[in-house]
């Protein structure tokens, strides 16, 4: 995909919502940890709410009402929007260094941020490369 393609994606927010679904970053359907029941996730809030009744005593219902972020556990659970957050780690996958004015000047982040995402980014890049490389054969 190219830069301007992801770009677009990004900003269409229902798209890329659909795009990190597709690609598991969030999950589409939660079980409740309360009642089991499943709950699909509402892609405007970004939130899964469980509203299964379930019985108090013999006669009585109530809504169970469990609430949880898409965002919790994830790469997003932070004050950034998931736009944000998305236009960031396209900037710095597609752009050369360096690029921390650019980051700042594009996004209205502080240069703290940047240096913060920047080195998360890192980590998520070097873990990625940790897990996925294969030895190859060969001398030593």
């Amino acid at each position: 995909m190219k830069l301007s393609e992801y770009i677009v994606l990004v900003k269409s927010d229902g798209d890329f919502i659909n795009y990190l679904t597709e690609k598991a970053v969030f999950l589409e359907v939660l079980e409740c940890p309360k009642c089991r029941n499943n709950i699909k996730l509402n892609k405007e809030r970004l939130q899964f709410r469980c509203i299964k009744l379930v019985s108090i005593g013999k006669k009585k219902k109530t809504r169970c009402n469990y609430i949880l972020s898409a965002r919790k556990k994830t790469f997003f659970e932070c004050k950034l929007s998931v736009q944000q957050i998305g236009l960031f780690v396209g900037y710095f996958l597609y752009m050369p260094q360096p690029r921390s004015t650019f980051l700042m000047e594009e996004l209205d982040f502080s240069s703290k941020t940047v240096e913060d995402w920047s080195n998360f980014c890192r980590e998520v890049c070097i873990e990625w490369c940790l897990q996925n490389t294969q030895k190859t054969r060969g001398s030593r």
